[in-house]
């Protein structure tokens, strides 16, 4: 697979503003993150699971380390590029 500037870049704002408005509401619930993570990337690459555009397992960073902010730039660097 592939995956575009444009697609990249989509992928990061949509992360990223969802991280943020979440925080502003303040969320603490890493698994309501872990949804809403998922469903930012289903809705940018729609015929994907999840887990078939980034190698990293969103749960699991979220338990270890607690930051949301450092588990979406992790699912940003694990994207699987053929």
């Amino acid at each position: 697979m592939y995956i575009t500037s444009e697609k990249r870049s989509k992928l990061a704002q949509g992360l990223f503003d969802k991280m943020m408005a979440m925080r502003k509401k303040g969320e603490r619930q890493i698994k309501q993150y872990e949804i809403a993570f998922q469903g930012v990337i289903e809705a940018v690459f729609p015929d994907m699971a999840w887990w078939e555009v980034t190698e990293r397992q969103i749960f699991y960073h979220l338990m270890e380390h607690k930051d949301p902010q450092a588990t979406v730039i992790a699912i940003l660097k694990g994207l699987k590029e053929d």
